[in-house]
């Protein structure tokens, strides 16, 4: 049975939608740039508190993930501190655009996060970002920090 030319196109066209609806989110997944997350350095922080770095960068690896921005990538090797040529050097060797660094300083029971995006290739910040607050409210500071990141 032959199907009519309006029906044809109709389910061509359909096709056609479906497809590039498919093409762009595969896209999309695609385009967004591999972002390396370090730990955060403790500047200043106690031994008992040093699981904060890692809390940190999880939440960032977390968060990062439902952006469209980033496609995040934990850095899980040891790191005391992260300067901006480190950084850079780590996200070459990982194969990422990009490289998120930040550190936690402590003052009596407040807490200050701060974060800088930066180009693999060439060292250069793209975006910062801080969040500062009492250390009992380390988890929305670390939201925070992370939306800020990915918006």
């Amino acid at each position: 049975m032959l199907q009519s030319p309006t029906r044809t196109r109709s389910a061509t066209l359909a096709a056609a939608l479906l497809l590039a609806s498919l093409s762009t989110s595969t896209f999309a997944q695609e385009a967004r740039p591999r972002t390396l997350i370090l730990p955060f350095t403790l500047l200043n922080a106690t031994t008992d508190q040093a699981w904060i770095s890692k809390a940190v960068q999880d939440n960032t690896v977390v968060v990062l993930t439902q952006s469209p921005r980033f496609q995040p990538v934990a850095y899980s090797g040891e790191l005391k501190s992260a300067t901006v040529a480190t950084a850079a050097s780590l996200a070459r060797q990982a194969k990422t655009t990009y490289a998120l660094y930040g550190s936690a300083q402590i003052v009596d029971q407040n807490i200050r996060l701060t974060a800088q995006l930066i180009d693999a290739a060439t060292g250069e910040t793209l975006l910062s970002a801080s969040s500062t607050g009492p250390l009992s409210d380390l988890l929305r500071l670390e939201d925070h920090l992370a939306s800020q990141l990915s918006t």
